[in-house]
């Protein structure tokens, strides 16, 4: 390397790059055509936010290199075409780094590297389709086993897609020519490449709707699978496919059995049973819950022998008996037959049972009313005996969202019974259970509402003040007092202003005031309290005091892929208050963590198919197309550009900061509304301190119409979710369903600092 080049270099990692595109300059008034340094010149212009001038350069130096020939300067060798790429890479130019890269293997054709590159490029890219002939090329040219994979894997991704299912016969003719080999199985050891042949087998079968093949392979080839969790779970799923419901029930009771503390059996199992048809004795006009009332008592279920003594044909009844007995098990470890959690699992296994019911009721016969009084009961159960943990609430949430208010007086009084006994954890579930149930606190009386929300904060200081809050701490051993309780209070505050606005708009506000004054105080004595720093966020963003929301948010050192999910509670009051320096420092941190996240997502796609990890790759590819689509990192370009706009001094800077990146923000303007993405954004900060929305037991589950890939039976309501992978290999090679939309919030539904999280969706 000349020393001028390596000047070049040493200005770039030391991010000089102004003395960088200086030497670029030099360099190429001497060697106009030299390809590496055209390259650097090109990274210069980028790091300068010079990205328009940049691909220009990319695109002159391809096009110079595509005809020069080998050892003259303009000849793109290895390591001009990864500078190049970096470069196209940050400025996402995918099909640009397809085409060059397709140029660089026309030109010699015998190098295998940029056959891969050029594979992986147009998976990056997505073009599937495109990676399919890349694939089919280079294993006729080299013959090497993985490249028929890879072909393979196109095709399911092409057909994951939405392609024609037809392209799967051919992927299927394919895979004959790589058979499982079977006779080089052993028990002992474990062999990757031939587990994930496998696992690609059964992809391929599963997705041609084979799924008695499918199973057939699967028993064959057990060895191959050494977790019996795994091939217990790929049995569910083939089962549930090939819409045989007994025979998926039976293997995930066995799951549940053997691993009574594993939630995602045991709710699995839950839904199952529901979904099977009924037994000929089911009375409709009851709906199926009454399948869960006993004849009388509930006998000894000390053991699963006891169970199956006291069985029936209905299996939604079974599996009640069989969470009744794990509800019992004395846990003495961490054994899976009684280990740590399964007592609690036993007891959400009942309650999502009897969700699950009252769900297909309300499917099959909406006339019937829920009759939520067995539920209701268990929760109260539950909440006596795990009241004292912190996990108690969040254990429930999922069915208190279908509790009316007025039947949820047992838990709050089963919740009061237990921090008169158990302390903290269990007077925070006292708070959180009220909070919880209070949905009309935006309508009625609203002067009466405000009176009653800041009584209820008055309560909650009491209570916090009670645990330690407010008084220095003494001893090592001194724990503060729950942070929680205040955090509530200042929700409450923001009720009653709320309530106060809604009455009169020219109310003083005071219960703001109160609301950051305790928040203040909350981060005072704990720090470290995030909770306590979003709703200042949200306070001071509210009032429109940018400065004081920008200097509490440099303390939440937001870092990775924070930058994407927290940055929203910030930006929309920087770009009203044209605070443009906070707002050029938020905008380079999205612009920043894509980058990276480009770059890492980009070599974990390679990785899965060098190495042949296949069942991640569709993981992979969504999450990096998921990305890919941010509305925050589109936003973040465009923001950044205003502002740079916002201070040219004249028509010539004007016009030089409109040309840096116009290429970039037509691209952004060219994609439609639907092509983005919002749900990177963590909208649910404030969990466990908002009001839950009342819906319906079947809404609280995400349902899937029957005529959907994975659904038992046409025109059926199916309870069971599709899985988007399964067991611990991640296979998620089905058909990708839709995603379920989220639902449609109205203002009166939402608790006051839940619709200042969500102000910037309107």
């Amino acid at each position: 390397m000349s020393g001028k080049l390596k000047g070049i270099y040493d200005a770039l990692d030391h991010g000089n790059y102004k003395n960088a595109l200086k030497l670029c300059s030099a360099f190429l008034q001497k060697q106009q055509g030299h390809s590496l340094c055209r390259a650097l010149h090109a990274v210069a212009l980028e790091r300068c936010g010079r990205r328009d001038e940049a691909i220009q350069v990319c695109e002159e130096t391809i096009a110079a290199g595509a005809s020069a020939a080998a050892g003259a300067s303009a000849f793109l060798d290895d390591t001009c075409l990864s500078t190049l790429q970096v470069v196209l890479r940050r400025c996402r130019q995918w099909p640009v780094i397809t085409q060059m890269y397709e140029a660089a293997w026309g030109r010699e054709p015998e190098n295998e590297e940029y056959a891969m590159c050029l594979f992986t490029a147009a998976i990056r890219q997505g073009d599937l389709s495109k990676a399919q002939q890349v694939a089919t090329k280079v294993y006729g040219k080299f013959k090497k086993p993985h490249y028929l994979q890879w072909v393979i894997a196109s095709i399911l991704l092409q057909v994951r897609a939405g392609g024609p299912a037809k392209a799967l016969d051919l992927a299927a003719m394919m895979l004959q020519k790589a058979p499982v080999n079977v006779e080089a199985m052993k028990p002992e050891g474990l062999d990757r490449g031939q587990l994930y042949l496998l696992l690609l087998h059964l992809s391929t079968l599963q997705m041609q709707q084979k799924q008695e093949q499918a199973l057939e392979l699967l028993e064959t080839c057990k060895p191959l699978v050494k977790l019996p969790s795994d091939a217990t779970a790929l049995r569910v799923q083939l089962f549930y496919e090939a819409g045989k419901l007994q025979e998926a029930v039976r293997e995930a009771r066995s799951q549940v059995v053997s691993s009574p503390g594993s939630w995602a059996a045991v709710q699995d199992f839950a839904r199952l049973v529901i979904d099977l048809e009924p037994p000929a004795d089911y009375d409709a006009s009851k709906g199926h819950s009454s399948r869960l009332c006993p004849s009388g008592n509930f006998l000894a279920l000390t053991s699963l022998e006891d169970v199956e003594q006291q069985s029936t044909k209905d299996e939604a009844w079974n599996a009640l008996l069989l969470f009744r007995h794990f509800q019992q098990v004395k846990e003495t470890g961490l054994s899976s037959g009684g280990g740590s959690g399964v007592n609690r699992v036993a007891f959400l296994g009942e309650l999502e049972l009897r969700r699950a019911a009252l769900a297909r009721t309300e499917l099959e016969t909406p006339e019937i009313a829920a009759n939520l009084a067995d539920l209701i009961g268990v929760m109260e159960v539950f909440v006596k005996r795990f009241g004292g943990r912190a996990h108690c609430f969040f254990d429930l949430k999922p069915f208190l969202s279908f509790v009316p208010a007025a039947d949820a007086s047992p838990l709050i009084e089963a919740a009061a019974a237990a921090s008169a006994e158990k302390g903290r954890e269990a007077s925070v579930l006292l708070a959180r259970l009220r909070r919880a149930v209070r949905r009309e606190a935006s309508s009625g009386d609203r002067a009466a509402v405000a009176k009653s929300e800041a009584a209820e904060a008055s309560s909650l200081v009491e209570s916090w003040a009670g645990f330690g809050g407010g008084a220095p701490l003494e001893g090592s051993d001194s724990r503060p007092a729950p942070e929680t309780l205040l955090q509530l209070a200042v929700v409450a505050l923001l009720e009653a202003d709320r309530a106060c606005c809604l009455d009169n708009k020219a109310f003083d506000r005071r219960y703001v005031l109160d609301a950051i004054a305790l928040a203040e105080l909350g981060l005072q004595e704990q720090p470290h309290a995030f909770g306590f720093k979003v709703l200042l966020l949200l306070l001071y963003s509210a009032l429109g005091l940018p400065s004081q929301m920008m200097k509490l948010f440099g303390t939440m050192d937001i870092k990775n892929i924070q930058h994407e999910s927290l940055s929203y509670l910030v930006f929309d009051t920087l770009t009203a208050s044209c605070g443009l320096d906070g707002l050029r420092e938020v905008c380079r941190g999205i612009e920043g963590f894509h980058e990276d996240l480009d770059k890492d997502g980009g070599e974990a796609v390679t990785a899965a198919f060098h190495r042949g990890v296949l069942p991640r790759a569709p993981e992979y590819v969504d999450s990096v197309a998921q990305v890919g689509q941010s509305l925050m990192w589109g936003r973040a370009v465009v923001e950044e550009a205003s502002s740079e706009l916002g201070v040219a001094a004249s028509w010539d800077s004007l016009s030089e900061c409109l040309a840096r990146q116009s290429r970039i923000i037509a691209g952004i303007a060219g994609k439609t509304t639907e092509q983005w993405v919002l749900r990177n954004q963590d909208r649910a900060l404030l969990n466990g301190l908002q009001p839950l929305q009342l819906v319906s037991p079947a809404s609280s589950i995400s349902t899937l119409s029957a005529s959907k890939a994975g659904s038992p039976a046409a025109g059926s309501r199916c309870l069971r979710a599709r899985p988007r992978s399964v067991g611990s290999m991640a296979m998620a090679w089905g058909s990708a369903d839709a995603e379920r939309p989220l639902p449609q919030l109205r203002r009166g539904s939402m608790g006051a600092a839940e619709e200042l999280l969500h102000q910037g969706l309107e």
